[in-house]
């Protein structure tokens, strides 16, 4: 037991330690048996996200600032950050449009202490700490465009009385079905994870017929006749380069793989 002297209003844990704040932004960190780790951190403002994962603690104020600390070492992981970049700031300051900013639908952190959001339009990002940039993972537009979006739910996007196998024109027979399955069956996949997040707001906000009537019509317009090739590998280009740097190598070589096959298949030697 421990006395607090104001409320607290959110809580997590991690590996081996737990951690809740207090609506004054006074931050409280103890290990499993009740010992307190650090004295108490003051961020001066109330913590909006407060997230653990592992040995990595994240946290993300009202004002939008961003701490990540490695509490094995005791040490923030990168300098303090923002999340404001993410949030169309060009846009609410705009003369001409009434806009509102995004909602952050899902504040995370992965067991290597990359830290994960995703918004209520259905984008989703991570942090590169060597960068110090945010890197986008998933775009809605890619959701109906690319062959290979979503590998876990492939139908989702697709129209009425359409197959899968119509639709991928037997992309995905031999070597490339098996790491496709391979793929989904991968249950600790950040980029599975976050392109869900994607489906689920696409799908809440009634998006997924206006992308279908959408594809459809452009697809039919002179000089469009390759953009869904064109989604297809910009989509995989975005999903290799995330992994590599998430440090994900297993998902990296199988993903590179169905890459590879598919330049093949269209004949992009100079890119293979």
């Amino acid at each position: 037991q421990d006395f607090l002297p104001k409320v607290i209003n959110m809580c997590t844990g991690g590996n081996m330690f737990w951690a809740c704040c207090s609506t004054d932004g006074i931050l409280y960190v103890y290990s499993d048996s009740g010992k307190k780790l650090l004295p108490p951190l003051c961020l001066g403002v109330p913590c909006s996200f407060l997230e653990a994962c592992d040995n990595y603690l994240l946290c993300i104020t009202s004002i939008g600032q961003m701490f990540c600390w490695d509490l094995s070492s005791k040490k923030l992981l990168f300098p303090i950050s923002t999340i404001y970049p993410l949030l169309n700031p060009s846009l609410r300051y705009s003369d001409d449009i009434l806009t509102r900013a995004e909602n952050i639908t899902m504040c995370a952190v992965t067991h290597k202490g990359v830290p994960l959001v995703t918004l209520s339009n259905g984008d989703g990002f991570m942090f590169d700490k060597d960068m110090e940039t945010w890197l986008l993972i998933s775009d809605g537009w890619w959701a109906y465009g690319s062959q290979y979006w979503d590998m876990t739910n492939l139908s989702t996007f697709k129209g009425d009385g359409e197959s899968n196998e119509d639709t991928r024109n037997g992309w995905n027979s031999g070597d490339a079905q098996k790491l496709t399955s391979k793929i989904i069956q991968n249950k600790e996949s950040v980029v599975n994870y976050v392109e869900r997040k994607t489906n689920d707001e696409l799908t809440r906000k009634g998006r997924i017929k206006n992308l279908q009537r959408f594809a459809r019509t452009i697809l039919m317009k002179e000089g469009y006749e390759n953009l869904e090739e064109i989604v297809t590998l910009s989509h995989l280009e975005n999903r290799l380069l995330v992994t590599l740097r998430l440090d994900d190598g297993g998902e990296f070589s199988d993903i590179l793989s169905v890459y590879c096959i598919r330049l093949s298949e269209l004949g992009y030697s100079d890119r293979l």
